[in-house]
């Protein structure tokens, strides 16, 4: 069994076209909700720690497998993001419902989310760790791990995107042992 702590930075950038993707936008200081048609981006970083309690199994001499959960607390998150037309010129927003009042979005003009969507990430998250390491040389080895989150990134009352977010993310190196 071991236990630890690793400090990190995790975060994603993407950008999609979508269509009817329920979202909510700030425009002059309001709150628009709707189904959005078009481009949409979005950027996100957590900084935290995680302390992982894992089984390990030593499959022989150079191999070794760890298997089990982790907490991770994270101590800043951000989540930011915009909308525009894509590449065909297609960018809307249908107010409430997917026939609602059609408001159009244009790239020299994209529309945010709202200031205060980090604002609804929980900073815990609890999680399953699997990785292995290989000792390649007599001072090197090369490692690969799989976090895989299990509760969601949102408080449950958030409502401005519909779907869940689980943090996965895998990590690989190599290490030079003195």
């Amino acid at each position: 069994v071991s236990i630890g702590a690793h400090f990190f930075w995790e975060g994603f950038h993407t950008s999609a076209d979508v269509k009817n993707y329920y979202v909510w936008l700030e425009s002059e200081g309001e709150i628009t909700k709707g189904y959005f048609t078009g481009t949409n981006v979005t950027n996100t970083e957590m900084w935290g720690v995680t302390l992982p309690v894992l089984a390990t199994l030593r499959v022989s001499p150079r191999w070794n497998i760890n298997f089990g959960p982790y907490l991770s607390y994270y101590f800043k998150q951000t989540f930011a993001g915009e909308v525009y037309d894509n590449n065909d010129g297609v960018g809307y927003l249908r107010e409430e419902t997917p026939v609602g009042n059609k408001i159009l979005m244009s790239r020299e003009n994209p529309t945010p989310y709202p200031d205060d969507f980090a604002d609804n990430m929980v900073p815990l998250n609890v999680g399953i760790e699997l990785g292995a390491d290989w000792k390649a040389l007599h001072r090197v080895n090369v490692f690969g791990k799989l976090d895989w989150g299990l509760s969601d990134i949102w408080s449950p009352n958030f409502e401005a995107i519909s779907f869940r977010m689980y943090p996965i993310y895998a990590t690989v190196g190599v290490a030079y042992r003195y």
